[in-house]
Order: C-alpha cells, then structure tokens, then sequence
C-alpha cells in the first residue's frame, strides 16, 4: 500500500444507526432510455433516488447484473454483462465524489488463450492484498468462464484460471475470501456429475482446486456465492434440490472438505433461489427465493443455524410487495435488511424493500420505473444487492478536533495520538463500518492483528472527534 491511497474523501458508515448522509448504492439490469441498465442512489427511506448513470450501447458497457464494490480507495467498481468495446462485458469504475464513471477493462472472449472471459453474473470482491477478484460466466481458453485480478493501483489486468468441464464451469456468483486467506466459489455446471462444484483459489500460489463435486443427493446448479458464518463454515444455496427441483441451502466445513444439505425447498416455503444468504445481527441467516411460497412469486425467509429450523417470513405477491426477487439483503448499519424484487411493485418492473427482523414487519420503500419518467429510474435488478455508504466529508478541516496528529501512517504495529485534549477513546473501523477494535482513555492502539489494508481510525476527545484513514502494512 502506498501513502497516496489515502482518501480526500472519506467513506464512514456508522455501526449503530443509518445517518442523514448515508446512501444506498444500486445496480439495476434494466431501466434507462434504453433499459439496458443504470447506477442509482437513495436513502434507507427510499427517498431523495438519485439517478448517477445510464447504461448505453457504447463503449461504456450494459446490463450490470453483480453488485458494486466499494473499494479501499473510496471508489466504485462493478461490472457488465454486455457490451464495451468488444461487446463481452467491462469492469468499470465509478467516482462517488465527482458521479465520474470509466470502463477500466473491456473483457474479450474468444475460445483462446489470449480471451481474458466474457459475461460477468457476479461482483467483484476487494481480497486482504488490496486487489479485485472476480469470475465471469464464459470466454476463456475453454469457453468456460476465468477467474481473474485487477489490481487498482497499477491498473493491470490478469487472468489466473481457466474454468473447464472436468473441474467446474460457467459460475454465476463472486469470490469468497475466507479467514484462511483463500477464495471459495461455486459453478453452475460441470465436474464429476455436470451439476457444478465448489472450488477454492489460492491467491498465493494462484492455485485452483476442485474441493467438491455437487451431485443429485447435496443439491446442483447453484447460481449464487458462499458466505462465511460467524461458525466458521460456508453456507450457500443451490438453484436445484437434493431430494426435489426446487433448491436447497448447503453448508460446507472448510477444515472437513465435508458439504451438508441442511434444508430443501419446496413449493410451500420457496424455490429456485438465485441470490446468497446474509447473516443478520442475530446469528440467523436470511435470503429470498424467486419462486414458491402463498403466490408462487418468491419468499424471504430465515434459517436458524443453532437449531437448524427454516422460517418463512414473506410470500411476495406482485403489485404490493413485488415479486420474483433474483439477488441478495443487504444487512444495513441500522440492523435491518434492505433487498430489491425483479418484478413486481406499481410498474412490474421490481421495488426495493426494508425488511425488519425484530418486529417481521416488510416495508416497500421504491416502485422501480424503467424509463426516465419517474423519480425511480430503475429496473429489474437481478444476480445483485445493495451496498451502503456514507458520503459524509470528515475531512480534517472539517472537524471539531484540529489539534490532533497521528502516526505513524503507514503503520506496522502500534499508532500513538498526540493531542491537547483528553483523549476518550480510540475506534478502528473497516470501510463498510465494522468496528475492530476500540480503547478508551489512552493514546495508542495495537493493530498487530489487523491484516493489511485501508482502515479509518476515530479519536474521540473531549472537544470533539476527527477520523482519518490509516494504511496498516
């Protein structure tokens, strides 16, 4: 990492409460002139929507059908599906600070060494090294889709696996990267039994290996990711069962290379879910099925992993609540769940939704519109989720708290603050607002356990706060 990563804009999101400068970020598949997709912004009311890019049939890519990723240099990159120059999809990025958007990587598929892949589904993810990962559906030497990198710094792309047949092909979620340091993924076909696999990538060694072969007893065809649990294990969610067609939720220890069908869908709670799960503050775990359930248009629901009990929660029903939802819930800053439906709502063409655990209330907050006729120039979003940003400007001059210095930046082991107030307590956040650590009443804070990376750093003193980003190495 270099000094001059460090943010003129900062990027805070409170682990307590959704403040008034807090903002969902969104893709959506469709919506626009020409309904080829758009980046928009609104608030946890649905309020204030903000229309910040169209997607054309240009150069600049169309049809995002991943999610953004807000990246440890305060800036957006997502992924389309289509166009670009080649017309197979681009890597893109986006200024929040100036609503500036440029295509860094047009993806080429051809059946050939030189293809760097084609037709992203997923989203990209930021690993601990401070680099992007992420894997599209196709291109690539087989045809069979590439896992690659691209590193921010340097701009430089780099293709790092082929998929094939015999090991798995054709993914159409995102890259975990798990606490041991290693990217886990699922693809939709192919391996022993043509019904996909799960694999892990080391980042390393930029080693591929086939972990798992799914089979018609642990589910098949997943079109989501994993996600790692506060257990430590993976959970995910396979588009076909294990004992019917309808989808299945799968739980597999790392340490075991062991996989566990732990609930299988049906007509009655849901089917064919096409998102991941989320786990909330409460150790459960939530996600929405595009099918099943009272109406047959989709679910959302709850699994206890304690006592390994599967509740549904909401049967969507079209025009009121939406329908057919085809992502995954965003656990936002105030605890609740925030999702998108890919039809449904006023316009049929998808709403976005607040969901509160604690009290199983379901709150509509967005018909989505796919024309510039409505103030939700949005629509159908789909393989997709919401992410969470606080554009606040803590910039220094900007604050309460002038006469503070911290160092060292960049940092090894230990920061010191130097300041004429009384210091009340010291926070580290990651930049998606998770709090790692905290001390009181002192001026220094041990980060040793911190893996390296871009972090924001809180003093809290009797005369105000100041935030700033630190580089730990």
């Amino acid at each position: 990492m270099k000094t001059n990563t460090i943010l003129k804009l900062l990027l805070f999101i409170s682990s307590f409460t959704v403040s008034q400068n807090t903002f969902f970020y969104g893709l959506s598949r469709g919506g626009g002139d020409i309904d080829r997709g758009t980046i928009f912004r609104t608030d946890s009311n649905g309020e204030n929507f903000t229309h910040l890019h169209q997607f054309l049939n240009d150069d600049g890519g169309n049809q995002p059908y991943g999610s953004l990723l807000l990246a440890n240099n305060g800036k957006l990159y997502g992924m389309t599906a289509a166009y670009g120059k080649t017309q197979d999809g681009v890597i893109f990025e986006f200024d929040i600070a100036t609503n500036n958007y440029v295509v860094i990587h047009d993806f080429y598929d051809s059946v050939s060494s030189n293809s760097t892949g084609s037709t992203p589904y997923g989203s990209l993810i930021q690993a601990n090294n401070g680099n992007l990962y992420g894997v599209t559906n196709k291109g690539g030497l087989n045809g069979r889709g590439v896992i690659f990198e691209y590193n921010i710094t340097t701009n430089n792309f780099t293709k790092l696996h082929d998929f094939d047949y015999s090991t798995g092909s054709k993914p159409y979620g995102s890259l975990l990267e798990t606490s041991n340091g290693n990217l886990y993924g699922l693809t939709f076909d192919g391996g022993e039994n043509g019904y996909g696999v799960i694999f892990e990538f080391n980042p390393t060694t930029n080693t591929y290996n086939k972990k798992l072969d799914l089979d018609a007893t642990s589910g098949r065809r997943a079109r989501g990711s994993l996600i790692e649990a506060s257990n430590g294990k993976l959970y995910g969610m396979t588009n076909i069962g294990a004992t019917n067609s309808d989808g299945a939720i799968i739980e597999y220890d790392i340490s075991l290379n062991t996989l566990t069908v732990k609930f299988n869908f049906d007509s009655t709670s849901g089917k064919h879910p096409y998102g991941d799960l989320v786990e909330a503050n409460n150790g459960k775990l939530y996600g929405l099925t595009l099918e099943g359930g009272v109406n047959d248009l989709g679910t959302l629901f709850e699994f206890d992993l304690t006592t390994n009990t599967y509740t549904k929660k909401i049967d969507f029903d079209g025009t009121v609540n939406g329908s057919s939802p085809r992502g995954t819930l965003l656990l936002a800053s105030n605890g609740n769940l925030y999702g998108m439906t890919y039809y449904g709502g006023s316009n049929n063409t998808g709403v976005l939704f607040e969901y509160n655990y604690k009290t199983n209330t379901f709150t509509k907050k967005i018909d989505f519109y796919e024309r510039f006729v409505s103030p939700a120039f949005a629509a159908n979003p789909q393989y997709t989720k919401l992410i969470e940003v606080n554009t606040s400007a803590l910039s220094i001059d900007k604050q309460n708290v002038l006469n503070v210095m911290i160092f060292p930046n960049p940092v090894k082991n230990k920061i010191t603050i130097n300041s004429n107030y009384q210091i009340e307590k010291l926070q580290i956040y990651t930049l998606n607002g998770q709090l790692l650590k905290e001390e009181k009443q002192t001026n220094q804070i041990n980060i040793e356990t911190l893996s390296k990376g871009l972090y924001v750093l809180k003093v809290t003193t009797n005369m105000g706060f100041k935030s700033q980003k630190i580089i730990v190495e």
